[in-house]
């Protein structure tokens, strides 16, 4: 059922009279992100851009809270009361893309919720599936090795053979480890 131009401006109204006090009242990301997608849903306003003129807000803005609210329950759960920042959503994401959302999520119901881990631990081990290793278990596994002298890091590892098939996968890896570590 369509609205009429008075039930679509009514709304409207309310809708830049309730964004205001959720500024007010500091509402998170996600909790931004559900409403405006609400309001979209509902054919309140038809485009993000339209959205944020409408309640005065930045596209990008809008745009970052959506991003942020789509972040399925299970995994947003393993954060425990920590609020998901658009940083944190756009780890997720390349995460996603690399090792699969169902992976993902399965990781994050074996994880639970875990408040005694930081943000990066947490993305690390949705990532990988686990928590860490000891050193000395890391160091039977894979080394890295750099010289001062060098502008390259040496991989030892006992599964080379293996490796030289996955170079590719074992790239982006690496690449969203640098991003995580904030080195890129």
């Amino acid at each position: 059922m369509e609205m009429s131009e008075l039930e679509i401006r009514n709304r409207r109204t309310m809708a830049s009279a309730r964004f205001q006090k959720m500024r007010e009242s500091r509402a998170t990301l996600v909790e931004r992100g559900r409403f405006f997608e609400q309001l979209l849903t509902d054919g309140v306003w038809p485009t993000q851009r339209a959205l944020a003129a409408g309640i005065g807000e930045s596209v990008i803005q809008v745009s970052r809270c959506l991003k942020a609210s789509r972040v399925p329950q299970a995994i947003a759960r393993v954060f425990g009361e920590r609020q998901i920042s658009i940083r944190t959503a756009t780890a997720l994401d390349e995460i996603a893309q690399q090792i699969g959302k169902p992976k993902l999520l399965e990781n994050a119901r074996r994880l639970g919720v875990r408040n005694d881990l930081t943000i990066r631990s947490i993305l690390t081990a949705l990532h990988t599936g686990s928590i860490g290793s000891s050193g000395e278990q890391r160091n039977e596994q894979v080394r890295l090795v750099a010289n001062r002298n060098e502008n390259y890091l040496r991989l030892y590892s006992p599964n080379i053979a293996k490796l030289r098939k996955q170079l590719h996968m074992l790239e982006m890896h690496i690449e969203l480890a640098m991003q995580l570590l904030s080195l890129r």
